[in-house]
């Protein structure tokens, strides 16, 4: 019950954007903004504050954006919007990232969705759809194959970052049901 708001911040970019060479780079990038921020520096701290008012938060890439989503009670409207603004604009690998440890463990992240995703099906039949019926980049998957995976660098997320957040390709939604006070 209640009074419901929902929110999206969406950057104007996905995987058909990833240079040939770097395929998944978008959704790598997706992981590492959600994954920590200035406030919140740990994945802990970010989803225990979430938990608090949130009744969803999550975030997706697919081939054109990366979304961050919410939904919360109208009355915490304005503490979702600061949870997105820590996420876009504040994310901790900007500033600070062990790139020896850090990286390497969003990276066997990444592996393992990607590990996932052969063992389903489902993904396995998408994927096959779109390599015979798509061309460019939307021919390959959102995350990449494993081998490139281990090739992303702090450096290279960091510039598309820039590219995205500062290049201003970024819209922010939201729709509900408000209190006035």
């Amino acid at each position: 019950g209640g009074n419901k708001v929902s929110m999206v911040a969406m950057l104007d970019a996905g995987s058909r954007h990833d240079p040939k060479r770097i395929p998944g780079l978008h959704h790598a990038l997706e992981h590492l903004m959600a994954r920590a921020t200035e406030k919140y520096p740990s994945w802990e701290e970010l989803c225990g504050r979430t938990d608090e008012f949130c009744s969803a938060f999550n975030a997706e890439p697919d081939k054109s954006t990366i979304l961050y989503y919410l939904k919360t009670r109208s009355g915490y409207a304005r503490s979702g919007l600061k949870i997105l603004d820590q996420v876009i604009n504040r994310p901790l690998f900007m500033s600070q990232l062990d790139t020896a440890k850090d990286l390497a463990n969003e990276q066997n992240r990444l592996a393992e969705e990607r590990s996932q995703a052969n063992d389903m099906p489902d993904e396995w039949a998408d994927e096959q759809m779109d390599r015979i019926m798509l061309t460019g980049g939307l021919a390959h998957t959102i995350d990449g194959p494993l081998p490139v995976i281990k090739k992303y660098t702090v450096n290279r997320l960091r510039t598309l970052y820039r590219q995205l957040v500062v290049g201003r390709r970024l819209t922010i939604v939201v729709w509900g049901c408000f209190n006035e006070t």
